[in-house]
């Protein structure tokens, strides 16, 4: 089941396909990559008369029926081998479908999952062998000025995802945000929180809940706040505790962060679900 980092990543570029296009040409230097506007495509292939093929996101570059380039968006957050043999035929059935370049564009959570993916894949076809265009955290600029912030916000959420552990990254995100208006602060906010590390969580955390961010203080720990009961709910669920649904409304119901907190280091070390509330 998709993560809710994963899920984030799919929808920065559904919510701008050419941002796939600055990723491939911009930070990782595909030049032969054309500057032309990219929309969503079909994000399934078909090899018939075998099987279909389902990516998590398809940009094209240029016009549907005569595109320029090809963009398949994938957001993986293990090593798994199945996924890097899709891959290789993800590009060769678009290839042939579009009879255009296609790249598959990896973005993982850290380095070594993204040193991972770029081995190579033997095809089979001659001496044909496939590489993904991989991600690498180091490549995503740091981001410490609010202004950019707001002036490319899903770079903005790439920059606190993976350098967030440096405050000012994820001062100016906090900053850079709030002027986007609120739908937009909400939207962006979610997605950085989604993808980012446990560390930078805490941090956005510890700033979001001070005096400094006083337009965006409630959203942010109400935001938090959903996000403690989730982890809660779901660590009461992995180890098999029964809830009953008083205790659940508990859960559900309370927005006291540090009760939440509370209750999900219990639920770490609880025979019983009542000894989460002791």
């Amino acid at each position: 089941m998709p993560s809710p980092w994963h899920d984030s990543v799919t929808k920065i570029v559904d919510d701008d396909p050419d941002f796939a296009i600055t990723l491939l040409r911009d930070v990782l230097g595909l030049e032969d990559v054309p500057r032309a506007h990219g929309h969503l495509g079909p994000n399934v292939f078909n090899t018939r008369p075998s099987q279909d093929l389902i990516a998590d996101q398809v940009v094209i570059v240029g016009r549907d029926q005569d595109p320029d380039h090809v963009i398949i968006v994938e957001a993986q957050k293990e090593p798994l081998e199945h996924k890097l043999i899709k891959f290789a035929k993800y590009s060769a059935a678009a290839w042939l479908q579009y009879n255009c370049p296609a790249d598959v564009l990896v973005i993982c959570p850290d380095v070594k999952t993204a040193a991972w993916y770029t081995q190579p894949v033997v095809t089979g076809m001659g001496a044909s062998r496939f590489r993904p265009r991989v991600l690498f955290p180091e490549l995503v600029p740091t981001i410490t000025n609010p202004n950019d912030v707001a002036a490319d916000p899903r770079m903005a959420v790439l920059s606190v995802a993976y350098h967030g552990e440096d405050e000012k990254v994820s001062e100016a995100f906090l900053d850079g945000i709030q002027t986007l208006g609120k739908d937009k602060t909400r939207q962006y906010h979610e997605y950085a929180f989604a993808m980012s590390s446990q560390d930078v969580r805490e941090l956005l955390r510890r700033i979001m809940t001070t005096t400094h961010w006083p337009l965006y203080s409630d959203m942010a720990k109400e935001n938090y706040g959903q996000g403690q009961r989730d982890a809660l709910l779901t660590l009461v669920d992995k180890r098999g505790l029964a809830l009953s649904d008083k205790q659940r409304g508990l859960i559900e119901d309370t927005d006291d962060l540090d009760q939440l907190k509370g209750w999900f280091d219990a639920a770490i070390t609880a025979e019983s679900a009542d000894d989460i509330f002791k």
